[in-house]
């Protein structure tokens, strides 16, 4: 079974709005974009990093995989982001597993491409915390080899589907 839950309300306090309406959904906290932004964020209110400086020339430099690189090199500012978003992202697919009881969840889009920078943390929040039955059995989480095309895939099967 195919699931997205980028638009499950995981708070509703401050944030950002969601293109569906509410505040705090999965696309808002946990997103390759919302890491980014969360780091954006930091570096508009001062907060020292790296990425200052390319930051100031084009905020739009600042994406992904830039947050990405310069937490592998210890820029405080994107590893606490990272940590901090790495473990929304753990809840989100804690509250899709207590919903749906997924056998191994597999984690596509933007964010995927950089599993191996917090794949583990990901893994050993998730399966902490989730509970199932038997008691302490994993959840199996990993990154999608369809890469970006995952989406175009699922689509063009379920169409094909309906048309044969």
């Amino acid at each position: 079974m195919w699931l997205s839950c980028v638009h499950i309300v995981m708070q509703t306090q401050d944030g950002r709005r969601c293109l569906m309406g509410p505040r705090g959904t999965g696309e808002m906290l946990c997103s390759a974009t919302a890491l980014a932004m969360s780091v954006r964020d930091g570096i508009q209110r001062g907060l020292p990093s790296t990425l200052a400086e390319q930051y100031w020339r084009d905020p739009q430099a600042v994406d992904f995989a830039a947050v990405i690189e310069a937490a592998s090199e210890r820029d405080a500012l994107c590893t606490d982001e990272l940590q901090r978003w790495t473990t929304n992202l753990g809840w989100l697919l804690i509250s899709a597993a207590h919903v749906y009881a997924p056998e191994v969840i597999i984690l596509g889009g933007g964010g995927s491409h950089a599993a191996m920078h917090f794949l583990k943390p990901l893994r050993e929040h998730v399966n902490a915390h989730v509970f199932r039955h038997p008691r302490g059995e994993p959840i199996a989480i990993v990154p999608s080899k369809l890469g970006d095309m995952a989406g175009v895939i699922g689509a063009a099967t379920l169409a094909w589907e309906h048309v044969a």
